[in-house]
């Protein structure tokens, strides 16, 4: 493949064009200030550089001519007048243009010159009387939008995806070779602890590698700003009317794939609401509404959908000419005389309905929400809205969203590691048994003085996409005495907690979709990779609300089922050792690969018994013995210590320490050791 002459110039390019013309747009406002300008010219005078690096003489040129324009305006004073903006945002759609037929290396070069518009001609247009490029297309045309950056670095970026996702299976094999080797040979402590650290640091650093990668395909909201507020002046400027642009929200970021997507849709939204909604400043006057209308366009993050909300201040839906327009393209629900507001304002988002009678450049084809629609249809999304006569209309997108950074709750239910987005979460705490009100359809708590449901969720097959050791139920009258922990969740305006066995957190995280081949599952959002690169679940948050109330206590009584048995040793190839032998007896079986990863658990969770390394980086088996001695949730699960020492002194420290037994490697044997944990355990 050709190497591309352009690349990165397009890139700056288009970057500097955005500075320009948002700083263009500021200055029509009458913000007017030298330093605005002064950064303008800035821009301006390192887009002509990089223009003359790559020998495009026409932008240069194009771009001096700005320069040119933007000059006697330096020092504080009056801002440019109306023309003088439309020329200099002429030059910048014909600078756009010419970036939009520079040969690629996927593109084939033809000899002849592509015929664009010279900057003698894009002069002549901007000075020649009442000349406006920008907002006066030709008949029946709508103006056409700024070529938007080919995304040419995506393919890229995915090339190293696809690169990174090789090298996590090679690991993956390296895992389970050395766990088969551990298990067959025993190697020594110090040769299995290196390689063990040097794999799990190849992980670690190949899933940030990963997620580096994943976060170049997200794109700022914020980039679609300066475009929209561009198409909602050229509206306004083009059936005489005034409009102020507002926009929040830019902080989100998703795939730029899907905001291309979503911004024809915006375009649509902001084009109707300028030629539909807004009145002219002699309407508004009378109405006793500013001279300028307003547009605000709001982002929001909802979990694992962002919701776009396009708001205006006009004097909303005529129904009754959607009505009208129904019935004369006899339309099914034209037929349905007792339509209220909300079912004619759907009938309209359906499309193919304008309630303009005469065509213009903005409206009276009845596609413009065709768009819209056809773009919702291919993201998976909803569009919704209300009006008001006389206070104007909101138009909502809430679009799902494949890729996306998000902050949220890591927690575990179930035995299962899981995330909740963080929006949706108001506040976390700890009820008592006494706290939880029973009652027959479902268990509930007071949450500032008001009721809601306490749920304890049934997660599928499908949240189980890490393979983790398989822990049991189980229910002793010390885990039914103790506090338990609840996620307060708020969503769509219903309020309810959700029992979680475990908190570990807030992270941000890169939400991604369930893999190809996972069953359908609606309490599953998506998924991320944790911090080991191991796929878990993110949970929908209005699913999980939706989800039954928790039983009745009494309805369910608690099952006999053992309590599981947590192993705490660094060594990866002990661990799955021990816990062979473990499982193979009919044990449950839990690890931890630490003794502060240990405490942390212990501390949520009943064991039976506790099976500890003395040799560990950080606290060692004799610190944790004798803390949990010294818990008083803790001290009754007792402790088997596991090493390589067979001196008296250390057997003496153990004894001293509070553990029940003491196992030395060297003399390992399965029946005793399996004699000793099954008299220590309550099988």
């Amino acid at each position: 493949m050709a190497k591309d002459p352009y690349r990165y110039f397009r890139v700056e390019a288009r970057e500097l064009l955005d500075q320009i013309c948002a700083g263009v747009l500021e200055l029509e406002k009458g913000r007017h200030d030298a330093e605005l300008v002064a950064r303008l010219l800035r821009l301006a005078h390192t887009l002509k550089g990089a223009a003359h690096v790559v020998k495009l003489g026409e932008i240069a040129e194009l771009t001096h001519m700005l320069e040119e324009e933007l000059t006697p305006y330096r020092s504080d004073g009056e801002a440019p007048e109306r023309d003088k903006i439309d020329g200099m945002l002429t030059r910048l759609d014909a600078i756009e243009g010419h970036l939009s037929l520079l040969p690629s290396s996927e593109a084939t070069i033809s000899v002849a010159p592509v015929k664009s518009a010279s900057a003698a001609d894009v002069a002549n247009a901007a000075n020649a009387p009442n000349a406006d490029a920008s907002i006066t297309p030709a008949k029946n045309e709508t103006p056409e939008l700024p070529t938007r950056a080919p995304r040419a670095d995506v393919a890229m970026v995915d090339a190293l995806l696809e690169g990174l996702n090789e090298l996590s299976s090679e690991l993956a094999s390296m895992r389970r070779v050395m766990a088969k080797v551990g298990r067959e040979w025993m190697l020594p402590a110090g040769i299995e602890r290196n390689l063990t650290s040097g794999v799990e640091r190849m992980g670690r650093e190949l899933h940030q590698l990963r997620d580096t990668a994943d976060r170049l395909r997200l794109t700022p909201v914020s980039n679609v700003f300066t475009t929209l507020e561009r198409v909602a002046r050229d509206a306004a400027h083009s059936v005489g009317k005034q409009v102020q642009f507002v926009a929040g929200g830019g902080e989100v970021r998703l795939d730029g794939q899907v905001l291309d997507i979503v911004q024809d849709a915006l375009v649509q939204l902001v084009r109707n609401a300028v030629a539909h909604g807004i009145e002219t400043a002699a309407e508004r006057l009378t109405a006793g509404k500013p001279a300028a209308g307003r547009i605000t366009l709001q982002m929001e993050q909802q979990g694992c959908y962002v919701l776009f909300r396009c708001v205006d201040d006009g004097a909303g839906v005529d129904l009754d000419a959607v009505e009208r327009a129904a019935r004369s393209k006899n339309m099914a629900a034209a037929t349905h005389a007792g339509f209220d507001t909300g079912e004619w304002l759907s009938v309209l988002l359906k499309g193919g309905i304008s309630t303009t009678r005469t065509v213009t450049t903005l409206a009276g084809r009845g596609v413009g929400l065709d768009v819209v629609r056809e773009a919702m249809q291919r993201l998976n999304g909803r569009i919704s809205g209300r009006t008001t006569r006389g206070e104007g209309t909101t138009i909502e997108l809430r679009v799902p969203v494949s890729l996306a950074s998000i902050e949220v709750l890591i927690v575990e239910i179930s035995n299962q590691t899981v995330a909740i987005p963080l929006d949706a979460v108001r506040r976390v705490r700890r009820i008592g048994p006494a706290e939880i009100v029973r009652a027959p359809d479902g268990d509930g708590i007071l949450d500032d003085g008001v009721l809601i449901s306490l749920i304890s969720p049934t997660l599928g097959r499908t949240a189980a996409l890490a393979a983790t050791t398989a822990t049991a139920r189980y229910a002793s009258e010390r885990a039914e005495a103790r506090a338990k922990t609840a996620a307060v969740l708020s969503c769509g305006g219903v309020t309810a907690a959700v029992k979680v066995d475990r908190l570990y957190g807030t992270e941000s995280i890169l939400l991604r979709p369930l893999p190809a081949l996972a069953a359908a599952d609606a309490i599953v959002a998506g998924t991320f990779l944790d911090r080991d690169g191991v796929p878990r679940a993110v949970l929908a948050p209005e699913a999980l609300i939706a989800a039954p109330p928790a039983r009745p206590s009494h309805d369910h009584p608690a099952a006999d089922v053992p309590r599981p048995i947590l192993i705490i040793d660094d060594s990866l190839t002990t661990r799955m050792l021990e816990t062979s032998i473990l499982e193979s007896a009919g044990f449950t079986v839990e690890s931890a690969a630490s003794a502060e990863e240990g405490l942390e658990k212990a501390r949520f969770k009943d064991y039976a018994l506790f099976l500890v390394d003395i040799e560990m980086p950080g606290m060692n088996g004799f610190e944790f013995v004798e803390l949990s001695r010294g818990d008083a949730t803790l001290r009754e699960v007792p402790c088997i210590l596991v090493s390589s020492r067979d001196s008296a002194e250390d057997k003496r420290r153990a004894e001293i320490a509070g553990a029940a037994a003491y196992i030395v490697k060297s003399q390992f044997d399965q029946t005793e050791f399996l004699q000793c944990v099954d008299g220590l355990t309550d099988r």
